[in-house]
């Protein structure tokens, strides 16, 4: 038994001499391969930085070669065809003069709430001009005056913040100049203060081939009312004011004949200095019963509808009744603005 013990010893450790054998090998190959990919590494390391070299210098000689063609061309040029006198300052005179019509030509963009708070030199250098309720044949004449005035007029086809003129199609006639159809234009631009003018600017614009002074010019007013656009834009002019609704906090109405109608209203009274209310302030009760300051006495607080279309309930019309919330037509509104009177 005990040889039989001895026996298996012996073997074991045979066993273990050869796997030790084994993991040296192992070691020793895994070195050999390590070693053989760093100097792989190296030598492809080297090879990319001569490449990068060589590239190096070839671009640098490329470089030279085409500043010695260069100056060869400018003394060839200097020689024998120099340039003629004056091209170049006609030139950069050029240049300069289309960079200074383009800065013109960006007015400055402002918020509804802030329209009058800029003169109208302020908003832009040269007049924006909007139409509105032209015949075909002054739409013509507009065209003509557009293009031969491109250089000194910009025209939008919609109402912007920065428009400076509106254009209709009122003509001097026995020295009326009234407008005769009040458009949302119109009713806008009383209240932003801007240029209000006749057509017959334009014509005598083209006759005269100059951009003439608007005040001759100026509409005098509409059906409703005179001298609201003359007043209004020299408020803004001379004072700088808020406007026609300073004083006012408005609530307007969601039944219309006119589905725009609402949302002009509402910049209607933006352009005027107002503010309007999303809908109706039902937390005044809570306040009155808690007897907390509400409401700002020194403002009119009115609710603005078509009364035709508009069904307030009981509830409502008691609540503008309580607190003295004025419900108007909307026509009260545009005749207070051809008046260019406060809503009471």
């Amino acid at each position: 038994e005990k040889e039989i013990e001895n026996e298996h010893e012996k073997e074991e450790e045979k066993k273990e001499e050869k796997d030790k054998d084994k993991d040296t090998d192992k070691e020793e190959e895994e070195k050999r391969e390590e070693n053989a990919d760093s100097i792989a590494d190296k030598d492809s390391e080297e090879d990319n930085t001569k490449e990068r070299t060589t590239k190096k210098d070839a671009d640098a000689a490329q470089c030279a070669t085409n500043k010695k063609r260069k100056k060869t061309r400018v003394r060839k040029r200097g020689k024998s065809n120099p340039i003629p006198n004056g091209i170049e300052d006609a030139e950069s005179k050029r240049k300069t003069k289309t960079q200074n019509t383009i800065s013109c030509l960006r007015p400055l963009a402002i918020h509804t709430a802030h329209v009058r708070e800029k003169t109208l030199t302020e908003v832009s250098s040269i007049p924006v001009i909007i139409c509105t309720g032209l015949s075909d044949k002054q739409a013509g004449v507009f065209k003509e005056f557009t293009k031969k005035f491109a250089d000194r007029v910009i025209v939008s086809d919609v109402w912007k913040n920065f428009v400076t003129h509106l254009v209709t199609s009122a003509t001097i006639d026995n020295g009326e100049r009234t407008v005769q159809t009040r458009t949302m234009k119109y009713i806008k631009m009383v209240v932003a203060g801007g240029w209000i003018l006749c057509f017959d600017w334009i014509e005598q614009c083209l006759k005269e081939n100059e951009l003439l002074d608007e005040l001759p010019f100026e509409v005098a007013g509409d059906t409703k009312g005179f001298n609201a656009s003359k007043t209004s834009r020299e408020n803004r002019e001379e004072h700088r004011n808020t406007g026609l609704f300073k004083n006012c906090v408005a609530l307007i109405g969601n039944k219309f004949t006119i589905s725009t109608l609402p949302r002009d209203l509402k910049s209607v009274f933006w352009l005027g200095g107002g503010q309007v209310l999303k809908r109706l302030p039902l937390d005044w009760e809570k306040a009155v019963k808690a007897k907390k300051e509400f409401k700002d006495e020194s403002k009119c607080y009115v609710y603005v509808c078509e009364k035709e279309q508009n069904e307030l309930e009981s509830t409502e019309t008691q609540f503008c009744q309580k607190f003295g919330i004025s419900i108007l037509d909307y026509t009260v509104v545009l005749d207070a603005i051809s008046k260019y009177q406060p809503l009471a």
